[in-house]
């Protein structure tokens, strides 16, 4: 299974999370009451609601993105970039059943665009509908095959269906589309993990690392490959910068202390295991850490 880092629930790629714009604040609050004013003169005026609407979403003011599209639909029930761009904010809120829908009529509106089938696509998956996922992928792949984010979410359904090779060379084409797409690499060291490249994997996990610092997944991964090879220093380095961008991420806290106890250091790795354990009070795997962290601990006193 993918590692749970990608805000959104998936695998980090495809829909992200909305982040400010790079513009200012100022400058974008300009342009939204430019916007304002020009729909106040015109309330049927729909480019205008979807422009303002977009410039809220980059903002990350959902609701206001939200109403803004709902209001565009309304006005012209058969635009297809309404709903696609409306279905974007429910699949940020995490409203995949309503984003399923507005995906589902864009594409009924307009069967061409490839991005609404791969955005439909990422929501199959959140949803583990794995098989409608990878039609969705098939089809927008057949309209833009260029798309390395397409590319990666369909490595991920072959990766999980057990597919490796596929998988393999679904991410290897992503990379030679867009060699600075982190997902990209750090998928493909998962499956070069899972097909026993233990330096392929630690590679591309360096790679992915070096075009988006403080990637905890890529970290994670490493992390993990490190302790299998004895890197403990480097173990800890990797699940250190992990816990310092996900601190509520707890099997970073349980290999971090198992790497501690490695090492000896049984207080810290319980402190790690206990971390862990509040994070994830009902995790039967970290009960068993915490167990075998304590045992150790009363096996050395005197």
């Amino acid at each position: 299974m993918r590692l749970p880092f990608s805000k959104k629930g998936s695998s980090d790629q495809g829909q992200e999370q909305p982040q400010q714009h790079q513009h200012s604040s100022s400058a974008l609050d300009e342009q939204i009451a430019a916007l304002t004013q020009a729909i106040r003169l015109n309330p049927q005026d729909r480019e205008s609601y979807l422009r303002r609407g977009s410039l809220y979403l980059q903002q990350g003011a959902l609701p206001e993105a939200l109403a803004d599209f709902s209001e565009a639909i309304r006005l012209d029930p058969n635009e297809a970039s309404s709903y696609r761009a409306r279905a974007l904010v429910y699949a940020y809120r995490g409203e995949l059943p309503q984003a399923l829908t507005d995906y589902s009529e864009a594409i009924r509106l307009d069967p061409t665009e490839a991005s609404a089938y791969s955005n439909r696509g990422d929501i199959y998956k959140r949803l583990g509908a794995l098989a409608r996922a990878l039609a969705d992928f098939n089809v927008a792949l057949r309209l833009n095959s260029a798309s390395a984010v397409t590319l990666t979410n369909r490595g991920d359904i072959y990766f999980e269906q057990g597919d490796l090779q596929r998988a393999l060379a679904d991410y290897s084409e992503a990379i030679r589309l867009d060699p600075g797409f982190a997902p990209a690499y750090t998928n493909r060291g998962e499956t070069r993990l899972r097909l026993g490249d233990r330096q392929g994997a630690w590679s591309d996990f360096t790679e992915a690392i070096r075009l988006r610092p403080g990637y905890a997944r890529a970290l994670f991964l490493r992390g993990q490959l490190a302790s299998e090879l004895q890197d403990f220093q480097q173990a800890l380095a990797d699940f250190n910068e992990v816990i310092r961008c996900w601190p509520h991420y707890a099997p970073a806290y349980v290999h971090r202390g198992m790497v501690q106890g490695l090492l000896g250091n049984l207080g810290a790795a319980l402190a790690d295991v206990e971390q862990a354990h509040r994070l994830r009070p009902d995790d039967p795997e970290i009960k068993r850490a915490l167990a075998m962290v304590r045992e150790a601990m009363r096996r050395r006193q005197p």
